[in-house]
């Protein structure tokens, strides 16, 4: 199971609401545990995946809003992914995915992706490698 919310769709009790309704499905998926995936990551696309997941704030708490539900709710951090989804397009759909124009070969940060996306004029194609980190949580009593 995994959560997304867009930028302009967050509520400060979002993350508490959408895991407390994935407590409610996540029997149905694994009676034994199951693992979530939560990334919030799109405000900070260029710090690796593997240091992001594990930066603090001054309180000790997990910076990530989504990683810190987590742990507040029991979860425990596995590892992090930094090569989970693989996107492949052509750079005039990349375009058109990103509104945003790709002038040249390059890594390019764009609205809402977690990580950047990499341009091949020559080639013809854009690759992207979205990151996520990964959680356990016992479902056991």
């Amino acid at each position: 199971m995994s959560y997304r919310v867009f930028t302009h769709l967050e509520r400060p009790d979002l993350a508490e609401r959408a895991a407390e309704a994935g407590d409610e499905v996540w029997p149905e998926y694994n009676r034994h545990g199951d693992v979530t995936n939560v990334n919030w990551k799109d405000r900070y696309p260029l710090a690796p995946i593997g240091e992001y997941a594990h930066w603090r704030r001054a309180d000790g708490q997990p910076f990530d809003p989504w990683i810190r539900v987590h742990v507040r709710m029991g979860g425990e951090l596995m590892r992090p992914e930094p090569e989970s989804l693989k996107i492949s397009g052509t750079v005039a759909e990349w375009e058109e995915w990103t509104k945003l124009p790709f002038p040249v070969s390059g890594e390019y940060v764009f609205p809402e992706g977690l990580a950047t996306v990499s341009i091949d004029r020559e080639a013809d194609t854009g690759l992207y490698y979205e990151p996520n980190v990964w959680l356990r949580h016992s479902l056991r009593g």
